[in-house]
């Protein structure tokens, strides 16, 4: 009689299993039903960019601000709110060619939804010229717009000219050289600071008719704040000589000042008289000016 080893079923056993799995089939002895893959779940990726703006337009200019105002579009197209704003300025038209070179900019808002009115305020801009913006618009991946209209507008000129000086106050240091002091106007009026000053000189009285006839002082000083006292030496006038001053003001936008006070300087020669015996009407309001010098320091008595 021929005897069966108790093991032998397991391992016959095994072997199908082993089989089963190697074919595909589930592992389940006998089962030949085969393995059905895991569903492929598809993650939707967002291609599609906000929409191109197409009715920025600029309003309220002042001499050195624009109102933006546009219709926000949305994340997708036009619709949703989309993630960002990226707005450019430049002194020319902006295209997708020269985007790149624009300046960016600062502190723009995050979008509003889409169809909603956007204004944002772009300051520190140059007055009375000419500007140009354009707006590109991005989602959260990502997706970037295409270039927006480009608009454009002209700044206000600044008319305000500075103040006219009052107070230049002339007197001699040396037989060629005086001092001039006065009040330094402002760039709008009395406000800021102006640019530039053009001062004169003649041996007769300075107007406004004759100012730009009158000889130049070549080395001015650069304004001083509003407000703040300014200098300045005369220097290589002729010896024996008194003088007339005047000057006027200039603010970055070429806007003038009137003529400042006519103001006389005596002559070195004449401020050496310990005792007056001349007497100067005041170029300020009724006082009588008495100018005399003294321990070689110039001296200026008002009554």
């Amino acid at each position: 009689m021929r005897t069966i080893s108790a093991r032998q079923p397991v391992y016959s056993l095994l072997c199908i299993c082993m089989v089963g799995l190697v074919t595909g089939l589930i592992v389940g002895c006998g089962d030949e039903t085969p393995l059905e893959p895991d569903p492929v779940v598809e993650i939707g990726i967002d291609t599609i960019p906000p929409a191109n703006i197409t009715d920025l337009r600029l309003r309220s200019a002042t001499q050195s601000t624009f109102a933006l105002v546009w219709e926000a579009p949305g994340d997708n197209g036009a619709e949703g709110q989309a993630a960002g704003y990226d707005i450019r300025h430049s002194t020319s038209t902006i295209t997708e060619s020269n985007w790149a070179a624009a300046e960016v900019v600062a502190g723009v808002p995050l979008p509003k939804p889409a169809g909603d009115i956007e204004t944002f305020v772009v300051k520190g801009l140059a007055s009375g010229a000419d500007h140009y913006f354009a707006i590109k618009t991005y989602d959260e991946i990502p997706n970037e717009s295409g270039l927006s209209n480009c608009a454009s507008g002209q700044t206000i000129s600044e008319l305000t000219p500075p103040a006219a000086v009052q107070d230049l106050f002339a007197f001699a240091i040396s037989e060629t050289e005086f001092l001039l002091t006065w009040t330094a106007p402002g760039d709008d009026g009395e406000i800021g600071t102006a640019t530039r000053y053009d001062i004169r000189y003649s041996i007769k009285p300075i107007t406004a008719s004759n100012f730009t006839t009158a000889g130049r002082i070549s080395a001015t000083p650069a304004p001083a704040p509003g407000g703040e006292p300014d200098s300045v030496i005369a220097t290589g006038l002729s010896a024996g000589f008194n003088y007339y001053f005047a000057l006027k003001t200039a603010d970055d936008e070429n806007n003038w000042s009137g003529i400042s006070n006519k103001c006389l300087g005596l002559g070195f020669t004449e401020y050496l008289m310990v005792d007056p015996t001349i007497i100067y009407p005041s170029q300020v309001g009724e006082d009588i000016l008495f100018m005399f010098r003294s321990n070689s320091s110039a001296e200026r008595i008002e009554i």
